[in-house]
């Protein structure tokens, strides 16, 4: 393995187990997705094409550029309702998406906890890709 592979990898671990953990909230505990929710889901799943590309496909590493893309956009939103939860029910209902509690911390807080470091390691891609 490459030294600068553990990155994508990790990228590809965090990106599997928020999709993951999306969905266990959904199957096993009951929780049917919101607005929000589906839109971190969709963009975890287009981030880890995209970092699946690049890993797989060297010479496409810079498919690394798009994969900072749908994790800001899904943290900007995820932001916006940790912000406006009860005030705005378009984006996340708070009857039928109150960010239920995984080992004792909310799912937005777990969804924050897996964005921001996907798009740390998406921008050390970047920088990476231009060398």
């Amino acid at each position: 393995m490459q030294g600068k592979n553990w990155r994508k990898i990790l990228a590809i671990f965090l990106c599997i187990a928020g999709v993951a953990g999306s969905f266990y909230v959904q199957i096993f505990q009951g929780e049917n997705p919101c607005k929000l929710c589906l839109i971190i889901r969709y963009s975890l799943i287009t981030t880890l094409i995209a970092f699946l590309i690049s890993f797989f496909i060297q010479k496409f590493s810079v498919f690394a550029l798009f994969s900072v893309l749908p994790a800001t956009v899904s943290d900007i939103f995820l932001i916006i309702s940790e912000q406006n939860q009860m005030n705005n029910p378009v984006l996340c209902q708070p009857n039928s998406c109150y960010t239920p509690e995984f080992l004792g911390i909310r799912m937005s807080i777990w969804a924050i906890s897996v964005i921001i470091p996907l798009i740390a390691i998406s921008l050390l891609e970047i920088k990476n890709s231009f060398k």
